[in-house]
């Protein structure tokens, strides 16, 4: 800012400050929930969730209660939001996803895999280093257990709701329900929002991949309580 005055500077600096004073991350690699929560967080708060792309399915503003983000960008915001989820779940999901709506950008199985383990270990390492308030949230937990998630991210989110409120968020945000919405504003929903859950994506692992996925995100996967399965 070579052109401005000290007092414009500080003043750029004091806005900028403001701006990002409620920012707030929701960070996850692809298709660990992001969506999801951030519709929760919708019909908790009454206040809409942001994101940095430009979402064809539930499209976003720029800002909100919480943004979802896929990249590695912590210093944009204040406090952080870190949704994770076991990576054998996750990365055979990406793969769908790709394959359905980004075809021209998709790769093989294999490479999709092998590619995929380093950016879930890159992702997953980068939010964990973050100083700044974070809460990390498990899909796993999140589909089991919604009320007692939320129950947390309403505290870190300093939200004054009652669990009556969070249980209508939760009802109102059942899946079938977010594809019914979609659907009625033309949307592909139906591919967006899958199975969910935990464990379906792992039948699709060779041997081989999975003694990749043990050897590269084992110890990672430890922190947050995930085993690598084994096929006996």
């Amino acid at each position: 800012m070579p052109n401005l005055n000290k007092w414009s500077r500080k003043r750029l600096v004091f806005l900028r400050k403001l701006i990002l004073r409620n920012n707030v991350a929701l960070a996850s690699y692809p298709r660990s929930g992001n969506t999801w929560l951030s519709k929760l967080l919708e019909a908790l708060s009454g206040q809409q969730a942001g994101s940095i792309y430009r979402d064809q399915v539930f499209p976003r503003p720029a800002t909100g209660i919480v943004i979802k983000t896929h990249k590695c960008d912590g210093q944009r915001f204040n406090r952080i939001v870190h949704l994770v989820r076991n990576p054998f779940d996750s990365i055979s999901s990406h793969f769908d996803y790709m394959q359905r709506y980004f075809p021209e950008r998709a790769r093989d199985w294999e490479h999709h895999v092998a590619a995929q383990t380093q950016e879930w270990k890159r992702h997953t390492a980068y939010w964990m280093q973050q100083t700044k308030p974070r809460i990390t949230i498990r899909y796993e937990d999140l589909t089991a257990e919604p009320l007692v998630e939320l129950k947390k991210l309403a505290q870190f989110l300093q939200l004054d709701v009652d669990e009556g409120k969070i249980e209508q968020a939760i009802e109102a945000c059942r899946i079938d329900r977010l594809r019914a919405a979609s659907s009625k504003r033309g949307e592909d929903a139906a591919g967006f929002f899958r199975k969910g859950g935990s464990g379906h994506g792992f039948s699709r692992y060779s041997a081989d991949e999975i003694a990749t996925i043990a050897a590269e995100l084992g110890e990672l996967m430890g922190k947050f309580g995930y085993k690598v399965p084994s096929r006996s």
